[in-house]
């Protein structure tokens, strides 16, 4: 698989998986996310290299990835990374369109 397949792959499951996630963390107190988000980082630091060059292994990254989205997803203005947006109430500068679903937006960003 390519880098560009790739990126495209991690970004069609980020797009499926963060409004999931962000609906899952709508109960979730701020300090409680905030170790969600702290955890998916170092998840995501020590294993996001397994993710694009080990064949036939999981480590799970993308799923921590996808909670860390909807984390910060729930910061003022939402989190723009990997040529994603996500937010969980619509805010100023929005990059998504006029309508906000009930549980987060995730759009795609030009970069």
């Amino acid at each position: 698989m390519t880098d560009e397949e790739m990126r495209i792959v991690i970004r069609d499951a980020l797009l499926m998986l963060t409004p999931l996630a962000i609906l899952e963390m709508r109960v979730v107190p701020f300090e409680t996310r905030k170790e969600i988000a702290s955890e998916a980082a170092d998840i995501i630091a020590s294993k996001a290299d397994q993710l694009m060059y080990t064949p036939g292994k999981n480590p799970g990254v993308l799923g921590h990835l996808a909670r860390g989205f909807a984390a910060l997803a729930y910061q003022e203005g939402g989190v723009t990374a990997l040529g994603l947006h996500a937010c969980a109430e619509p805010h100023i500068e929005c990059p998504g369109s006029g309508h906000h679903p009930v549980f987060g937006l995730v759009c795609e960003v030009d970069t």
